[in-house]
């Protein structure tokens, strides 16, 4: 019998170097058609507020509006963290008042005790105003030019004089003559023009009021 040890060895050899060939196509195959897996893009960074956050008040502005009876009519106005108010019926009563606005909030105070207190939602501010023994809710809109507050100073017959008017986004106006401590209605204001007003044949000249007018202690 011939010896086929090396022949047999060969063929193994053979084989396995098949075995090996198999398997790495195979892997090689697998590979290929393994499809690549992208990670997801981060969404865009939201632009909008937190929410619950309070959006802070348009600055300069000025609100007017009346207290929920009708007692009174109420303009405010802030520039730069600063507030300034007036509150009138047209008549007699009238307050002016000081103070600030910080994250919405109005604080603001004046003479003989006058005080209000408001928040700002949206387009509105929304409080409360004490003059004297008087105690009113209120509410002030928003207000567009010539809208606003405006006052006037002057020496009449030798006496101080002080004009204060409100201007609603109607149109219509309040506002007090006050005669050195004596109120009376105010002569009507032209917002538009500022053009001056005779009181007792003596000019004064109208001024807007802002935020940061000095308004009480003047």
């Amino acid at each position: 019998m011939e010896n086929r040890g090396p022949l047999i060895t060969l063929v193994a050899v053979a084989a396995l170097a098949v075995v090996l060939l198999v398997l790495n196509l195979k892997a090689t195959t697998q590979t290929a058609t393994t499809p690549t897996v992208t990670a997801p893009a981060a969404p865009p960074a939201s632009t909008q507020a937190p929410i619950g956050s309070v959006p802070a008040p348009p600055q300069p502005a000025a609100y007017a509006g009346r207290t929920s009876g009708n007692e009174a009519t109420i303009a405010i106005v802030v520039r730069n963290g600063r507030a300034a108010a007036y509150v009138c019926d047209g008549h007699r009563v009238e307050a002016w008042l000081q103070g600030t606005i910080a994250d919405g909030q109005l604080t603001l105070g004046g003479n003989n005790g006058a005080r209000a207190t408001g928040a700002v939602e949206g387009n509105a501010v929304f409080g409360t105003v004490w003059v004297k023994d008087k105690q009113w809710p209120y509410s002030a809109q928003l207000a567009k030019p010539p809208a606003g507050l405006y006052q006037g100073r002057g020496t009449v017959n030798g006496v101080p004089n002080r004009l204060g008017w409100i201007v609603l986004d109607d149109g219509s106006e309040v506002g007090i003559r006050n005669n050195n401590g004596t109120p009376e209605p105010a002569p009507t204001l032209d917002p538009n023009t500022l053009a001056s007003i005779t009181v007792d044949g003596t000019r004064i000249d109208p001024q807007p009021v802002n935020g940061d007018t000095l308004v009480v202690g003047k």
